[in-house]
């Protein structure tokens, strides 16, 4: 076995146990009332684990595609273990997680694209050509009255978000998601790597502009995430993304143990907002979705763009917030998740194989890219792409409105060996 898979092995399985210690002890009796549940299964916990041996073995390789599956890993197969093992997850929800993760590997192994190119220009140039976008972007904001709502206390954040999202034209709904996830992370990686600092400075500086002028805390993190990843040596990536999942849980841990010892409103909050919420609730929903539409119709795409509004909807709201108002009781409340389970949403088992060949497709896509074009610099340009697609948006709404084939029509023009 290589050394680099063994190691994956060993980090991959203690994340699994801590994160299941975390679920078990604190999750799962803090935040019962969100359907958590304390629920230890050793015989799960032992399928689980030969679970992960076996997938991770299946799917190593040294190409980049397998960083972008150890992500998945992190992020939505082994929290969904977490709840089989020790949440009462049934075998149907294992069964289709481990179903969906095995036809992304599959795709991904399967298909080997040809990267698409077209007029290829300079790569200053083209910096500078999404600067201008992104500060287009910003005045047609301001244009509108943005300034009028421009905060940047993150405590006021949800008394003023509706007000200005409903201020501006309903376009910018399409060109938020694209700018704030593709033409921003573009222009601060292009920029490092080329050592243009000052455009770095200008796209970490429109991220917070991004975050003043429309609410969202989003893009406050991602130049963060973006410079994180793309600092980290390819050959660490994929260990070192279960190093940090580890550590993040296991300070969540100490977080709660010290909340019930010393019981100060100043603790318990960083276990929420990270094992909870970041990691745990994405999983926690896609069980949610599969028990839900297991028993209800499914919407067939009658909600997305890709259907021209040829299917009538059996809902009057869209699966988010259907799921909000069943099984939260808070029609306000928009529960997205990511591919698993809005592709159960919408057909089934077939809409989760569907989405998940896709994703592997996508990744073998992404492969190629870096291949071409610089491993580190498409990885960690696309790290916030992957994570809305494992997380909390639709695949259709991905392609479409979240960015996808932005990202991919400007690679185009990427020169071959740019950000080796």
């Amino acid at each position: 076995m290589p050394k680099p898979l063994y190691q994956s092995l060993v980090l991959a399985i203690l994340y699994f146990l801590l994160l299941g210690y975390c679920h078990y002890e604190f999750v799962g009796k803090l935040f019962d009332y969100m359907k958590f549940n304390s629920e230890l299964d050793l015989l799960k916990v032992f399928v689980s684990i030969i679970s992960i041996v076996l997938i991770y073995i299946v799917s190593y390789s040294n190409r980049l595609k397998y960083t972008y599956l150890q992500l998945v890993y992190c992020l939505l197969l082994i929290p969904s273990l977490v709840l089989f093992a020790f949440g009462g997850g049934g075998y149907d929800f294992y069964l289709t997680t481990m179903m969906a993760c095995l036809l992304m590997l599959l795709a991904s192994k399967l298909f080997r694209p040809k990267v698409i190119v077209s007029h290829q220009i300079n790569t200053i140039v083209l910096s500078r050509l999404l600067l201008l976008m992104i500060a287009l972007y910003l005045l047609g904001i301001i244009a509108q009255g943005g300034l009028s709502y421009l905060n940047f206390n993150l405590s006021k954040v949800y008394e003023i978000r509706d007000e200005a999202n409903s201020s501006l034209h309903p376009v910018f709904a399409y060109l938020s998601p694209i700018v704030g996830k593709i033409f921003i992370p573009l222009v601060i990686v292009m920029s490092v790597i080329q050592k243009q600092y000052l455009y770095a400075a200008l796209g970490v500086a429109s991220s917070i502009m991004v975050f003043g002028l429309t609410a969202h805390k989003s893009p406050l993190i991602y130049p963060i995430l973006i410079l994180a990843v793309y600092t980290i040596p390819k050959r660490l990536i994929a260990r070192l993304l279960a190093v940090g999942a580890i550590s993040l849980v296991a300070i969540s841990i100490l977080d709660f143990t010290l909340k019930q010892e010393l019981d100060s409103p100043l603790l318990g909050w960083f276990g929420s907002l990270i094992s909870r919420r970041a990691i745990l609730i994405p999983s926690h929903l896609n069980m949610l979705y599969l028990e839900f539409f297991s028993n209800n119709l499914h919407y067939y795409w009658a909600d997305s763009r890709l259907s021209f509004g040829l299917i009538e909807s059996p809902y009057p709201v869209t699966a988010a917030f259907l799921m909000g108002q069943e099984i939260f009781s808070d029609p306000e409340l928009s529960a997205n998740t990511g591919w698993v389970g809005s592709g159960y949403a919408n057909a089934g088992l077939f809409g989760v194989a569907f989405y998940s060949l896709l994703v592997g497709v996508i990744i073998s896509y992404f492969s190629s890219l870096g291949e071409r074009c610089g491993e580190r610099f498409i990885f960690s340009a696309t790290f916030i792409l992957m994570i809305t697609i494992i997380l909390s948006a639709d695949l259709t709404t991905v392609i479409l409105t979240h960015g996808l084939v932005a990202f991919l029509l400007i690679t185009m023009l990427i020169k071959r060996n740019a950000f080796h």
